[in-house]
């Protein structure tokens, strides 16, 4: 968006050089409005025509035509920030913003049919309803100025001596004139009232609607958002920021790990406690006992994780007779097709042995009788099976615990939020950190935004006093003489005198400072409108950017009229100034001769 200034060169084009004065009042007027905070600030400095404010305004002559520039540049900043869906609004802006340029260029033509368009207009966009925030904000900045331009043409009116009120009368009903404006200004602050109170009415609903879907995000916005509003240094500030990111997702990653840890012995245990239970099941069996091989080709994935995760003689000794079952010798071929045989001879009466005892009897009696290496590797696997469960059982209590310390540290003791973590899929934490990322990245750009917004206004203000010591001696030293010797100096260059000179030079300096100050501007309102648009940022740290940097002073602030200091020092002063523009603001730049600049000035050179 264009600052003012630019607007007014781009609107006023070459008269701009010539109407300097105006558009410095305009600087005045934004400046003002900066620093005020109420509607009874503008009642107060525009009481009368003997406030400082109102004096102030015509310190270079353009009160009038400078209220005017403003108002217009205000409407069109509204008609840039609108969306296209408010048409009847940007058309009556349009209107007034062409009417304004009207009044400006000739402010006798059609005076009574302006007035009375201005005021209808005016009385349609008080009366527009909308329940959009971004465009309440909007139109109560445009009405305030509203507010201030009719509180500040009923004081100019005020002030007017009686034969020029009657001078008036006789082109226009100067009288219905202060009854409009009267009545407009009453509306404009019962408008303006009302829009204040929709917007604190909308703000305690969204306070209420984010508290009441508290997310997981929102609770870690906000440790940051506290520990960046600390009370510190910005360097500790964001250091402990930084620290704070990082140790969060360590934390996350960590938890997310024991997690998939936990699920994965959970897996395990329901495995190889199913592989327990078919080998009892077998074992329990009168008829149909499964072979080993058979029991492993139906439990296969649970005889896979144990080998896995299992060491140790135990396994080694069953992986031996487990490969003697899959390839076995001559001998065992043989000794193993003779119990098969036996066993299956015997199979009738085995069937009667188990349906006639115990479970527990027949356990001992297989004790005191030689087993068969099938017997002996169902055995050996139901041994290391189940040592391997205990193991299982015992590394889930421990990664429980782990988790509980990783949730207790991420909740700093909150137990809604220890309650949100503890139910949050690993997907939502995984996406918390992704957003945590996006986060440190926000802050960055924010620490990179602010830290070159600081350091060129630490330029600026300090070249406030170099400002109005230019702008001084212009108004002290630049009469007829000067104009004189300039257009001689058209013709032959020796006319041209050595305060004629000083005096291009000033300007032309002057004129690199305001640039710097346009530039400034634009960089805070694009920084401003980065900042404001960033999602990862709370609007606690959003108020902050724009509460420190959201306000820029003209280099018109506080100007106060002065003798002119000389030509010799005032030539040093613009060397030295010119020098630090060039030389990248390097302290190196600065003649030790000059003492013209405050100390302020120094101070801030050094600091570069």
């Amino acid at each position: 968006m264009l600052t003012k200034r630019e607007r007014f060169e781009q609107w006023r084009g070459t008269e701009a050089r010539n109407e300097q004065g105006i558009i410095d009042t305009v600087a005045i007027i934004e400046d003002y409005f900066t620093s005020i905070d109420s509607l009874s600030s503008i009642k107060r400095d525009l009481a009368d025509h003997k406030t400082d404010h109102f004096l102030k305004l015509n310190v270079y002559g353009g009160r009038s035509f400078g209220a005017v520039a403003f108002c217009r540049f205000v409407i069109e900043e509204s008609i840039e920030l609108l969306p296209d869906t408010a048409s009847d609004e940007i058309h009556l802006l349009k209107e007034l913003r062409t009417i304004l340029g009207e009044l400006y260029d000739n402010p006798r033509k059609n005076v009574v049919n302006n007035a009375n368009i201005l005021i209808g207009h005016i009385q349609k966009l008080l009366a527009i309803k909308t329940e959009d925030m971004t465009q309440l904000k909007q139109f109560r900045s445009l009405f305030v100025c509203f507010f201030y331009t009719l509180k500040l043409l009923k004081t100019g009116i005020d002030n007017l001596s009686d034969w020029k009120k009657i001078a008036i009368n006789a082109f226009i009903d100067l009288d219905k004139i202060i009854l409009d404006v009267k009545g407009l200004t009453e509306l404009a602050e019962e408008k303006i009232r009302q829009i204040e109170r929709t917007l604190e009415q909308l703000d305690i609903e969204e306070a209420k609607t984010r508290a009441g879907k508290k997310s997981l995000q929102d609770y870690f916005n906000e440790r940051f958002a506290a520990l960046f509003m600390a009370d510190e240094r910005e360097v500790k500030k964001f250091l402990n920021l930084h620290r704070c990111l990082d140790e969060l997702s360590d934390r996350i990653n960590s938890l997310i790990a024991a997690r998939d840890v936990r699920q994965e012995i959970s897996e395990n245990i329901t495995k190889i406690q199913s592989l327990l239970n078919a080998l009892l099941k077998n074992e329990q069996r009168v008829t149909g006992r499964q072979y080993f091989l058979e029991l492993m080709n139906h439990s296969m994935d649970a005889f896979t994780v144990l080998m896995k995760h299992t060491n140790g003689i135990k396994k080694k000794q069953l992986v031996e007779k487990v490969n003697q079952l899959n390839d076995p010798g001559i001998l065992q071929n043989i000794s193993s097709k003779l119990l098969y045989g036996v066993s299956w001879v015997t199979s009738f009466l085995a069937v009667g042995y188990r349906l006639v005892t115990s479970n527990s009897f027949q356990d001992f009696i297989a004790k005191k009788i030689p087993s068969t290496l099938d017997a002996q590797c169902k055995s050996e696997l139901k041994l290391l099976a189940t040592e391997y469960l205990a193991d299982l059982k015992r590394q889930s209590i421990e990664v429980q615990n782990h988790i509980m310390v990783h949730e207790e540290h991420l909740s700093r003791g909150d137990a809604n939020l220890k309650k949100l973590i503890a139910h949050a899929s690993n997907e939502t934490l995984t996406q918390v950190l992704t957003a945590n990322h996006t986060v440190a990245e926000a802050f960055g750009e924010y620490r990179r935004i602010s830290f070159s917004l600081t350091q060129k206004h630490c330029f600026l203000t300090s070249l406030k006093e170099t400002h109005n010591l230019l702008c001084d001696f212009i108004q002290q030293h630049d009469g007829w003489m000067v104009k004189l010797s300039n257009f001689l100096a058209q013709f032959l260059t020796i006319f041209k005198s050595e305060t004629a000179v000083v005096i291009d030079r000033a300007r032309a300096l002057k004129q690199k400072l305001v640039n710097f100050e346009t530039e400034y501007r634009k960089e805070v309102h694009n920084g401003v409108i980065a900042i404001q648009n960033n999602p990862h940022l709370t609007k606690t740290v959003k108020d902050k950017f724009i509460n420190e940097f959201g306000t820029v002073k003209s280099l018109e602030s506080f100007r106060v009229i002065r003798p002119a200091i000389s030509k010799e020092d005032l030539d040093h002063l613009i060397d030295n100034t010119t020098l630090f523009f060039n030389s990248g603001r390097k302290q190196g730049a600065l003649d030790k001769r000059v003492r013209v600049e405050s100390i302020t000035v120094t101070g801030a050179v050094l600091s570069f």
